[in-house]
């Protein structure tokens, strides 16, 4: 993002569990999903900015060990612009966006719910509150077998 904005600066803050030790998936989709929901987020975040000076736009990650149902909980956090709650239930529906065309084409958490849910067997919620920000959790199994 900082290659289209020559001003964007997110500060990125990461907290990892360090006990998680190995999970069973296929990198490249898992990668591609955070991609996808961390570049949102940035965005998010980002565009708050914009209209809040005094704002320093922020996207936290969060790993966490769910050792008692074996799974692994990833969050996303940002304090962004947030996401309306009379869309909020459409934003895992493909093709739709609130971007400009020129901007998204609102496959993006389309894929990411697919690659989490579908061909891993994950969990993926949203929790937002405009003007606030907002929480993606994904939850992967770590030893499941994975989907096609």
């Amino acid at each position: 993002m900082q290659y289209k904005y020559n001003d964007f600066d997110v500060r990125l803050v990461t907290e990892y569990d360090n006990s998680i030790g190995q999970v069973n998936l296929i990198a490249q989709y898992v990668s591609r999903a955070l991609i996808n929901i961390i570049d949102n987020a940035c965005q998010a975040a980002y565009e708050k900015s914009l209209t809040e000076q005094v704002l320093k736009p922020e996207v936290m990650i969060k790993t966490k060990n769910l050792v008692a149902n074996g799974s692994v909980e990833i969050t996303v956090q940002d304090n962004g612009v947030g996401i309306p709650e009379n869309i909020l239930d459409r934003i895992f529906d493909p093709f739709f966006t609130t971007k400009p065309p020129d901007k998204g084409t609102g496959v993006g958490l389309y894929f990411a719910h697919d690659l989490i849910v579908n061909r891993h067997g994950g969990q993926i919620e949203v929790k937002s509150q405009p003007d606030i920000g907002t929480i993606f959790t994904i939850v992967l199994p770590k030893n499941d077998e994975i989907g096609g």
